[in-house]
């Protein structure tokens, strides 16, 4: 009887100790198995007419009123929200988990994740520290579409109308979008950092502030 006893005992802390470790917050909240952000991409760039549920858990890199971006180890992508005022909740070093829909928005070149409400969108560890920016050499495509870059070169034109700043390094071009309204100078040598976004017609880096400029 005793060993009987001790036989259930332990089948109940086991179920209890895997009971606690699906649960989020409190009893009965199960925690959704997360992708990393490359496998999500990539099962969109094989069926890009496809949505399908899923949860991430990223680093924001960007932030603004209906988007941010959010990049992990794997990849990078954008978290959409229409409704807006995403950018209350969360701020650019956070760790996020995203739970939502993933789709392909082919006008805007955008892998995303769409939660349903500002609740999918869970801060796993406040200013977790943004990632390291990877080095921009060439033009920027596809490759480098979310991740935070940085790069250095001398502005060669200035399109105000449209906020856009061109860059020569070496043999290549960069465009910056430059929303935060930086003072560039054409002929003036910078080092920029910040996310690349499809914009109109190309990739461009979009810096988060003028603390991401740096005029040598």
């Amino acid at each position: 009887m005793k060993n009987l006893l001790i036989v259930l005992s332990t089948i109940f802390v086991l179920l209890l100790i895997g009971c606690v470790s699906e649960q989020v917050g409190g009893p009965g909240e199960i925690t959704p198995e997360a992708s990393t952000i490359a496998e999500v991409v990539q099962q969109l760039k094989e069926n890009p007419e496809d949505t399908f549920q899923v949860t991430i858990i990223g680093v924001v890199t960007y932030e603004y009123d209906k988007y941010l971006f959010v990049q992990d180890e794997t990849g990078a992508m954008k978290v959409y929200y229409g409704s807006g005022g995403i950018d209350e909740v969360v701020d650019i070093g956070d760790k996020v988990r995203v739970s939502g829909e993933a789709q392909y928005y082919s006008y805007g070149h955008d892998y995303e994740v769409v939660p349903e409400g500002l609740d999918d969108v869970e801060i796993v560890e406040e200013d977790y520290g943004e990632p390291e920016a990877r080095e921009l050499t060439t033009t920027p495509t596809e490759d480098d579409y979310g991740y935070l870059v940085t790069f250095s070169g001398t502005c060669t034109q200035i399109d105000t109308q449209h906020k856009n700043v061109t860059f020569s390094l070496d043999s290549t071009e960069v465009t910056v979008k430059n929303y935060v309204e930086y003072p560039f100078e054409v002929g003036k040598y910078y080092t920029v950092k910040g996310v690349v976004m499809w914009n109109y017609d190309r990739y461009k880096v979009v810096p988060r502030s003028s603390d991401d400029i740096v005029e040598h």
